[in-house]
């Protein structure tokens, strides 16, 4: 049997995917994998057999909703792989699954089902209109974990009860990577990923959470801290590296470590991880690393780490799935940790059983309680999706001028200024 999978989204996903990939693999069944240079790069790097195709273009970027055309090479070579299932990934479709459901239309398709009011999606189309496309459906709850989501589609697909692994990288894979340590003993420092992507709209914890929490930390603790992050993460973490306490024991790597294997090197011989939910986070659980995570509440329970020793924080309050669209003026599943949550949580793990996960979901504080009352949730997710799609949509028909509108008036503003100006 051959089949083909989207997978567009980061690595972390991939990761709690992949013991579904490997079972699938190990029952016969040839893969062609479809999703972003990084993903691919951590299939290679966990030994994932198969075809692998790059996407070109994000299916989240602007250009993506702007072309219908945009994965026509991609589609092709699906075409030419001539699948007997193509299974569309994501339970929320981004663009690519919309395009693919509609030129794949003669191959057998098959994706997730939410069974929801909400079904959130990056995509232009109703989530339900490609669902309808599906001869296979794989039917999820939207309290769902990822990998009972990714469990269940291999029930469906193979038939009778699968019981899969957590995420691991065997010990070849292991003795095959760099030394990117930089003359830190192995166990003598912590691998902190705590800053968020420039102009991303969801900042999670906030810069001054992380100081208070990471100087907290630095007093319960003679490890060095060793940041790391995407390019685009080296402005936040830059900001709270340079107010610690004792900033000249630690250092910023955030930027500089170009390979996913790279990475898994420095997290291997690192003693763990703290920071927030990242594919950092996720590739420290498949080394067996034990894991300190804080966690916003836009995918509700879905990504928490499996398989490793870990404490995740967050905050249990009612807005908890909004899928980032927050209501309020700051995101307080993740803002309104208490002081010290992070060095609390660093002691807690030498208490736990390997594989033991602890999820501290602490109750909202007055002022968030407060701010909950004043503000309430509403249908706000899915009013903030229906508006977004809206002009999406009227954007790629060719009826959204505002555009242009804006261009006409910044025109006529510059013309005014050389006016005055001379």
């Amino acid at each position: 049997m051959k089949w083909t999978l989207t997978s567009p989204d980061g690595i972390g996903d991939f990761l709690l995917r992949l013991p579904w990939l490997r079972e699938m693999e190990r029952r016969g069944w040839k893969l062609q994998l479809l999703a972003r240079d990084p993903t691919l790069e951590a299939a290679r790097l966990f030994g994932l057999g198969g075809e692998f195709v790059p996407l070109g273009v994000s299916p989240y970027s602007k250009k993506a909703k702007e072309r219908r055309d945009v994965f026509a090479e991609e589609l092709e070579l699906v075409r030419k792989f001539n699948p007997d299932l193509v299974f569309l990934g994501p339970a929320q479709p981004s663009m690519l699954e919309e395009y693919a459901s509609e030129s794949l239309r003669d191959f057998r398709l098959a994706g997730f089902v939410l069974d929801s009011a909400f079904w959130p999606s990056e995509c232009v189309a109703d989530p339900r209109e490609i669902a309808g496309r599906f001869a296979t459906s794989v039917p999820i709850r939207d309290e769902d974990s990822e990998p009972l989501r990714n469990s269940r589609a291999a029930e469906v697909l193979l038939g009778g009860t699968v019981h899969l692994p957590a995420c691991r990288l065997d010990s070849g894979a292991l003795d095959r990577l760099p030394d990117t340590a930089n003359g830190l003993a192995s166990g003598s420092f912590l691998v902190v990923s705590p800053g968020y992507r420039e102009g991303d709209y969801f900042q999670g914890f906030g810069v001054e959470n992380w100081v208070r929490e990471l100087r907290d930390l630095e007093a319960r603790t003679d490890l060095a801290f060793v940041f790391v992050g995407s390019a685009a993460e080296r402005g936040s973490n830059a900001r709270i590296f340079s107010q610690l306490r004792e900033a000249g024991r630690h250092r910023d790597l955030t930027g500089k470590i170009p390979t996913l294997g790279e990475l898994a090197a420095l997290l291997n011989g690192a003693k763990a991880y703290v920071g927030k939910d990242s594919g950092a986070m996720h590739l420290a659980a498949a080394l067996q690393k034990p894991v300190v995570a804080a966690f916003g509440g836009g995918h509700g329970r879905r990504f928490y780490p499996t398989g490793t020793r870990g404490v995740v924080l967050t905050v249990d309050v009612p807005c908890r799935g909004c899928d980032w669209r927050c209501h309020l003026d700051e995101p307080l599943c993740v803002r309104d940790l208490s002081a010290g949550s992070i060095g609390r949580a660093w002691e807690a793990l030498e208490g736990l059983a390997s594989g033991e996960i602890l999820v501290w979901e602490q109750l909202p504080s007055d002022a968030a309680q407060r701010a909950l009352e004043e503000k309430p949730q509403g249908s706000f997710p899915q009013i903030a999706h229906e508006k977004r799609k809206a002009g999406l949509r009227r954007h790629r028909d060719g009826t959204d001028v505002s555009w242009f509108m804006r261009l006409r008036k910044k025109l006529a503003r510059t013309i005014d200024q050389i006016r005055r100006a001379r």
